[in-house]
């Protein structure tokens, strides 16, 4: 009985679309957690997060937005994260935890702009940052998607997947996954 009343909730939240306003002011900022998934293999294990998924058991996400227009906009972000010991990265046993930092700037398209979504706000964003891992400091470029579902008048949660490509080091390629909850400025 409580799994229905759960899902029937959850159901009436995802169609009464007419109570919440899916804009953001100009401002946007976030604060969420990221998983990464550096197996150094993109194409074998992706949902094997026993093997090589790192996390935090804290916030680790830091976002600013501008919306530019209704289809664009520009992030900063701030992810941190720490690489296990005993886990798989770049498709070696890790021997020592490594921290890892990632500083992105990112274009940001919301194809929403032509069609009304209702309190969905799907993005495509690619952009360029730093990487350091360890000792090591790479420069990415990133390419992500990701879905911000509106849970009140410019409060949105988010759901992204990106994958940072290495330039300097080109086998360290990975996956980011992260769930953030952003703001309006003038919503704080």
């Amino acid at each position: 009985m409580k799994n229905f009343k759960l899902i029937l909730l959850i159901i009436i939240s995802l169609t009464y679309n007419d109570i919440i306003a899916q804009k953001y002011e100009k401002w946007t900022v976030g604060v969420g957690i990221n998983i990464i998934d550096n197996d150094g293999n993109v194409k074998k294990d992706l949902m094997n997060s026993r093997k090589s998924w790192n996390s935090l058991n804290c916030p680790s996400v830091l976002l600013v937005g501008y919306k530019l227009n209704e289809l664009v906009s520009f992030e900063f972000s701030e992810s941190f994260n720490a690489f296990d010991k005993g886990k798989t990265i770049n498709g070696e046993l890790l021997k020592s935890p490594q921290f890892v930092s990632c500083s992105m700037i990112k274009g940001v398209l919301h194809p929403n702009a032509f069609f009304d979504t209702g309190k969905f706000d799907t993005y495509i964003n690619g952009g360029f940052g730093i990487t350091t891992i360890h000792r090591n400091v790479l420069l990415q470029p990133t390419l992500g998607t990701g879905i911000n579902y509106f849970v009140a008048d410019g409060v949105a949660l988010g759901l992204q997947a990106s994958a940072f490509f290495g330039v300097t080091q080109v086998k360290n390629n990975f996956l980011m996954y992260s769930i953030t909850l952003k703001s309006s400025l003038g919503k704080l």
